[in-house]
């Protein structure tokens, strides 16, 4: 960032007790990124098993297999395993519960 410059106030036409400065672009940048908060980390996923997931469903695994293609939880990690995200069909849940 250049050399920090003067904040000079400039005169208002409204009546305002608040004063009015100017800013280059890149100190307000510099301040964006300063008061920028750190966002809140997104809970880990864990991938069930076809049995876990079912239960938590309440219904059987071979229903589950039979579905899998239609449900966004599912997740195929290889040719003959397939697991369930547990933060997808929380989400799933809810929104059929909606």
């Amino acid at each position: 960032m250049s050399e920090p410059r003067k904040i000079i106030p400039l005169r208002r036409e409204i009546e305002d007790s608040r004063p009015l400065y100017t800013l280059t672009v890149g100190e307000f940048c510099q301040l964006l990124r300063e008061g920028r908060e750190t966002k809140p980390e997104a809970p880990v996923d864990q991938l069930l098993d076809a049995r876990a997931a079912a239960q938590l469903l309440g219904v059987s695994t071979e229903w589950l297999f039979r579905h899998r293609k239609k449900l966004p939880f599912a997740v195929k990690l290889g040719p003959k395993s397939l697991r369930f995200s547990l933060n997808g069909l929380r989400e799933w849940i809810a929104a059929k519960k909606a």
